[in-house]
């Protein structure tokens, strides 16, 4: 526990500071278009997002036309066209997402695996050497939480 006089009030008020120690951290570079693409979003998602708008105006204009008789062929050929339009554009905006669709996760993982999961350490007991295999972002359990709660420790 640390006690810092405050400066301003000439040393009358003490400020409390309880600092947790940390016992590893890690610190992930990334590019800018890594950056840009997890603040706005992948670009992809746009294509996902009109085709499906285009695909569902075309239904809904597809069943205007199926289930109504319309009288004039000016309004008849103006639906027809925006369903045609709606589903060709639909179909190809949603085959354009399905090639370029990555996830965020997917580009959170790419940015994790820039520094190794496993590590292997070596400590000396009774004069035997032992290795262990330490693996991080394991899932927790109960019973094993050296020398990090993230952490596996396995006999090699």
């Amino acid at each position: 526990m640390d006690h810092i006089s405050s400066a301003r009030n000439g040393g009358e008020k003490s400020i409390k500071i309880l600092r947790g120690k940390v016992s590893e951290m890690r610190l992930y570079e990334i590019e800018e278009h890594e950056l840009d693409m997890l603040e706005k979003g992948m670009p992809a998602s746009l294509f996902l997002n009109f085709g499906i708008a285009l695909v569902s105006i075309s239904c809904s204009f597809l069943i205007a036309l199926l289930t109504t008789h319309i009288a004039s062929d000016r309004m008849f050929t103006v639906f027809t066209v925006i369903v045609t339009i709606g589903f060709i554009g639909g179909l190809v905006l949603m085959s354009l997402w399905y090639r370029y669709r990555q996830s965020t996760a997917a580009l959170v993982e790419k940015i994790r695996s820039r520094i190794p999961d496993e590590e292997t350490r070596s400590i000396d007991q009774d004069g035997k050497k032992i290795k262990f295999l330490i693996r991080r972002n394991a899932p927790l359990d109960d019973r094993n939480d050296w020398p990090h709660p993230r952490s596996r420790l396995t006999r090699t």
